[in-house]
Order: C-alpha cells, then sequence, then structure tokens
C-alpha cells in the first residue's frame, strides 16, 4: 500500500493542506504508472482534491483506499473526503477505512 502524500506538497503531488491543489506532478504521474503496474494499492489519504482525481483517473484496475479518513460533510476538513470523491472511490470498487 502507498500513499503519495501527507499534507504539504511533494516531489509527487499536492497534499490536503495544500492551497494551490495542483494535483500529481509529472513524477508523480511516473510514480503512479508504475505501482499500477506492480499490483501497488493506492491510498489516498491525505491527497488533496485535485491529487485524488487525477490519481483516480489514472489507476486503472489498481486497488485503491482512502485509510483513516471520514466524510468532509460531516467534519469540514480537507483530509476528509467529499460526497463526491466517495462516489468516485465506491464506483471502481475502492474502499474508506
Amino acid at each position: 500500500m502507498f500513499s503519495l502524500t501527507h499534507n504539504r506538497r511533494n516531489p509527487f503531488a499536492d497534499g490536503a493542506a495544500e492551497p494551490a491543489h495542483n494535483g500529481i506532478s509529472r513524477l508523480g504521474r511516473l510514480l503512479v504508472e508504475r505501482l499500477v503496474a506492480r499490483g501497488a494499492i493506492l491510498d489516498l489519504v491525505h491527497a488533496s482534491d485535485r491529487t485524488f482525481a487525477d490519481v483516480i483517473e489514472r489507476a486503472g484496475d489498481a486497488a485503491c483506499v482512502v485509510s483513516h479518513s471520514a466524510c468532509r460533510s460531516i467534519i469540514s476538513t480537507q483530509r476528509n473526503m467529499t460526497d463526491d470523491q466517495m462516489r468516485a472511490l465506491a464506483a471502481r470498487g475502492g474502499v474508506l477505512a
């Protein structure tokens, strides 16, 4: 299981606490491709909204999870998931844990 971010931007992607929300970088796209090819589970916890969408778009058949998160509509914090994100995760068979 692999997570691209924590709260701040790193060379791979924006974390949930980043104000710009640029999503994944070129290096991050390469990393996602390699992780998917190796059958890694992608953990999208602490991802910015844009990073979440970018990874879901590129994840192919890879397993995706969001560990230690909750519903943003109940507790409004960037680390929690929006209803649309939960729907997107569920639509691809992902898990919110």
